[in-house]
């Protein structure tokens, strides 16, 4: 690498683009992506509920999921499909109708043939909402490589609570 590459690599105006990019992804960050709430949708997926506390569970997952499935579909997906970095906004966008089609298939038909279907997109939700979360923690870190920006997070909003939280890649405050 030649020294204008490793200049521009620690310019303070590659810095600013860098903070703006980690702003703007934590503008469409949801905790975990809805991980909480996906994670019971695999994991009770493949129960079958009868009693009443079972039942209460499942509502809670529904409330949950209203919740994921209201975020995204606030989501500019035309505007973010333009860049890398949204790619996994874009791939889990159109996967929650079929999540949800399933939940109802599952937990108020009990159609059983199709919990394994359930518990697979669940899993599928979470591994492409990890990946985001990834790009993010690396460009913080990349960011908290310049001295002047050790201190440097996002804030975002923590999906059901809506507390504002501040994550600097290492962690929430």
């Amino acid at each position: 690498m030649g020294i204008e590459a490793r200049l521009e690599q620690q310019s303070p105006e590659r810095l600013v683009r860098l903070q703006e990019k980690a702003i703007e992804m934590a503008k469409y960050y949801f905790v975990g992506f809805g991980g909480r709430a996906v994670l019971n949708v695999g994991r009770y997926g493949s129960t079958h509920f009868k009693n009443p506390a079972e039942q209460n569970i499942i509502a809670e997952i529904y409330r949950r999921m209203e919740f994921v499935i209201d975020f995204y579909e606030k989501l500019p997906i035309d505007e973010l499909k333009t860049k890398e970095e949204f790619s996994p906004l874009v791939k889990i966008k159109p996967l929650l109708p079929e999540l949800r089609k399933l939940m109802d298939e599952v937990f108020k038909e009990n159609i059983s043939n199709n919990q394994q279907k359930l518990v697979k997109l669940a899993d599928r939700v979470l591994k492409i909402g990890k990946k985001y979360r990834t790009t993010l923690i690396e460009l913080l870190r990349e960011i908290h490589q310049y001295p002047e920006a050790k201190d440097f997070g996002v804030t975002f909003r923590n999906g059901l609570s809506d507390i504002p939280l501040f994550f600097n890649g290492n962690y929430y405050s």
